[in-house]
């Protein structure tokens, strides 16, 4: 499939889920029409102690290219099947859209709260969390730079592409604004 640009093979990220000893079965599909993103869901394996999704994302990220990390990954207690036994894909992708993307604590404060927004805007996703990642998530250089735009109009401040990608969270983009604001202000003299 092509998700971002970038050519990934689900069977690769089925394969790198599949060799985490805690997960006994694993399914890749893409998830989000216009917006496509890369979703997979796992089944633990029993005894093994049951993985996180932070587990399972990090399991990944040390495996697979960046943008071969689903943006979602959801644990199921078994897989969905056809009448005739084989894998409901349907009935996964319902799934993996169902688990949105809410695994993450909600914004924190005004500024993240506007930050979310904006990125709930350009990612076209229902909500977001602090500490998911932009890129994650289906952010790429042009969404970014429609996010600089956004983030320049909101809060008056300039945050270059190179700091979007290199702290892609919520929480490190407010961090970074308020920073600048505060600078702002200080080189202003009003505070």
């Amino acid at each position: 499939v092509k998700v971002r640009g970038h050519r990934i093979e689900l069977g690769e990220v089925e394969a790198a889920l599949l060799g985490h000893p805690a997960v006994d079965r694993a399914v890749a599909t893409v998830v989000g029409g216009a917006a496509r993103r890369l979703a997979a869901l796992a089944v633990p394996a029993g005894g093994a102690g049951t993985p996180t999704q932070e587990d399972l994302r990090a399991w990944l990220a040390d495996r697979l290219p960046s943008y071969a990390v689903p943006a979602t990954i959801r644990l199921l207690d078994d897989l969905p099947l056809t009448p005739n036994g084989k894998i409901d894909r349907a009935a996964l992708t319902r799934l993996a859209e169902q688990d949105g993307t809410s695994a993450d604590a909600p914004p924190d404060g005004d500024t993240e709260r506007a930050l979310a927004r904006i990125w709930q805007d350009l990612l076209v996703l229902p909500e977001v969390g602090r500490h998911q990642n932009f890129v994650t998530l289906g952010g790429d250089s042009i969404l970014a730079a429609r996010l600089a735009e956004e983030i320049r109009d909101e809060f008056g401040v300039e945050l270059p592409l190179r700091e979007i990608f290199a702290g892609p969270t919520i929480a490190e983009h407010a961090a970074l604004i308020e920073q600048r604001r505060t600078a702002t202000d200080f080189e202003e003299g009003t505070i």
